[in-house]
């Protein structure tokens, strides 16, 4: 480890318990409303990424403690093959110290063990995060994209999805609908900035062989027993969360992407949440953000990917 993987005196680093996710969660919060924004994770968002396959909580995420408090927080994941993402936060009171810088060292030294060829390390950073978005710079990363999170509280009374005519909407079948699934969101993702096509078995991986995988949160939208779009949830306990959502391009602009939200909206309702979420690109050229403003989603806030380059040591 380089001298940027050093912690100040006073600071000690360890891997997470799977019980923390909720102190975590709450470290998130005090860091998130120092910057002025609400909290960018919740607990159950933690453990659904820890969840993911090929994420291991030993190797992968870090706390920094000064004595029994936790101060700092970091983990890295595999998006892809080529792709990896991370973020960090330290307790207001304990910047400027180099735990941030200590931690980026981490992030990056453990990206490297994981890929082979080259790849791309992408970490999020809130935009008001000067002194972060500073460090990332001084360390050779570049400013890449800035995301935003738009939500609808579900208590506003939403329209009923009305799906046009010929569809119809449906659960997945896990038995004969994922390779349509994958098919669908392949194609439907293409015009998206950085798209990686992905085969059907890191599809699989991604989305279909975590803990969390539950087939009640795919909606297909049906055309004479074919699938032509498909959206993919997930639920957590205070909202719900729009993962992805497709529609094949002979299909698009009939409205069957809006009929997918509302029934996700429609889904959550039952399901007893207060509101619902998802991130898209602020830059989007496929309309998405409109999309998902005459549905009734708004801004609630945003946050910048940084892009550095990885030379894997993986074999």
């Amino acid at each position: 480890m380089d001298a940027s993987g050093v912690l100040p005196s006073g600071y000690t680093l360890r891997p997470p318990r799977s019980d923390e996710a909720a102190d975590i969660d709450r470290l998130n919060a005090v860091c998130d409303a120092a910057l002025g924004s609400p909290p960018s994770l919740t607990e159950g968002l933690i453990r659904q990424m820890w969840a993911r396959p090929g994420f291991v909580l030993e190797t992968d995420a870090w706390i920094v403690e000064q004595g029994t408090s936790l101060v700092a927080f970091a983990q890295v994941w595999n998006e892809e093959s080529a792709r990896l993402s991370a973020f960090a936060f330290v307790h207001p009171d304990h910047t400027g110290r180099g735990i941030g810088n200590c931690l980026a060292g981490l992030v990056e030294e453990r990206a490297a063990e994981t890929v082979s060829g080259h790849a791309r390390l992408y970490s999020a950073v809130l935009p008001q995060d000067e002194a972060a978005g500073r460090l990332l710079s001084a360390r050779g990363y570049t400013w890449a994209r800035r995301f935003w999170r738009m939500e609808v509280d579900l208590e506003s009374g939403l329209p009923a999805p009305t799906p046009p005519s010929g569809i119809h909407l449906r659960r997945l079948d896990p038995e004969r609908d994922l390779p349509a699934a994958h098919r669908i969101l392949d194609e439907a993702f293409q015009d998206h900035w950085d798209h990686v096509p992905t085969s059907f078995e890191e599809f699989l991986e991604s989305n279909v062989h975590g803990e969390d995988f539950d087939p009640a949160l795919w909606i297909l939208a049906i055309d004479a027993d074919e699938p032509v779009g498909t959206l993919s949830l997930s639920a957590h306990t205070d909202r719900g969360w729009v993962s992805d959502v497709g529609v094949l391009r002979t299909h698009r602009g009939r409205g069957i992407a809006t009929a997918l939200l509302q029934e996700s909206f429609a889904e959550f309702e039952r399901r007893g949440l207060p509101r619902v979420c998802l991130n898209v690109d602020s830059d989007n050229l496929t309309g998405a953000v409109s999309l998902y403003e005459r549905v009734g989603m708004r801004v609630a806030s945003s946050y910048d990917l940084w892009a550095f380059a990885i030379a894997g040591s993986a074999t």
